[in-house]
């Protein structure tokens, strides 16, 4: 198995989130990247757990969803209403790395 390169798919997520995010709500994007190193220490905890058979797919797939659902609150916070900006920025940065994840794991977490 791969280890996965959390600063890499952090920045990767970033970026996508700058992209889909564009000039609209700049002041956002400091949020949402603290929120992104938050879901990489649960990807490495979880790829960590993976290898010492102490996590399963279904346990990995519900410390993501908390995880993205925190990312989801706190963007809705800082962005107001503006709910479809929210879930655009968060699906655009899982989208850039869900195939790592999933091949590093081995299973389609995200």
């Amino acid at each position: 198995m791969a280890d996965l390169n959390i600063d890499e798919l952090v920045r990767q997520m970033s970026d996508a989130a700058r992209k889909a995010l564009g000039n609209q709500l700049p002041e956002t994007f400091r949020y949402a990247e603290d929120e992104f190193k938050k879901l990489g220490e649960v990807l490495r905890r979880i790829q960590a757990g993976k290898q010492a058979g102490a996590i399963d797919a279904a346990d990995a797939a519900l410390l993501v969803e908390m995880q993205k659902n925190a990312i989801q609150t706190v963007l809705l916070t800082v962005v107001g209403s503006g709910t479809v900006l929210a879930e655009q920025v968060l699906n655009a940065a899982l989208g850039v790395v869900r195939d790592v994840v999933n091949s590093a794991l081995g299973w389609p977490l995200l």
